[in-house]
């Protein structure tokens, strides 16, 4: 029990046989830790409890993505949740950054994924049900692990494709999945 509570926060050194603390195991137990205890937070919000956590933990704030394609959404620079992928989800608001929200959403635990473990169909139903539009790496993260065919073959037959501003680049556009009907 206590190896494995080091190995959230520490990586095991051979050498000396013994745990160096992680800042980035750090960053991801303190970051989960405040969305189970809080499912929804306005994203702004959720960064600034995560930074003031992290200055307490480690002496420093959560680090600027560097590569924003694979973050929690494609776009968003201003902190790197991509550790984050496949347990929570960031939904975007209407025109004000005050408006998104990243809410809590693992994919065994979460009351909105337990009735449909096993089924794709019911799984994607039930990500609709959370938010209107996803992004392809959003639903890689909840559906691929229940997939029998090609994630870009399933979501051909059962979503529809549509290109939006990004919200995160204005400048920019992405592809987003809409429920099919």
């Amino acid at each position: 029990m206590i190896k494995f509570a080091l190995e959230t926060i520490a990586d095991f050194c051979d050498e000396t046989a013994s745990f160096k603390l992680c800042p980035q195991k750090i960053t991801m137990t303190i970051a989960l830790s405040l969305l189970q205890v809080k499912e929804h937070y306005y994203l702004d919000e959720f960064i600034t409890t995560l930074n003031n956590a992290l200055a307490l933990a480690i002496g420093a704030p959560a680090k600027a993505s560097t590569d924003p394609g694979r973050n929690l959404f494609e776009g968003f620079k201003d902190c790197d949740l991509s550790y984050l992928k496949g347990q929570a989800v960031i939904i975007p608001g209407p025109h004000t950054k005050q408006g998104h929200i990243v809410r809590w959403l693992h994919p065994f635990y979460s009351d909105a994924l337990k009735p449909c473990m096993n089924s794709p169909d019911s799984r994607l139903a039930a990500l609709f049900g959370i938010k209107d539009k996803w992004t392809k790496g959003e639903l890689e993260a909840f559906l691929e692990p229940y997939l029998d065919v090609k994630l870009d073959v399933y979501l051909m037959k059962n979503a529809r494709m549509i290109k939006e501003r990004n919200p995160f680049e204005p400048q920019s556009e992405i592809m987003l999945y809409l429920k099919k009907f």
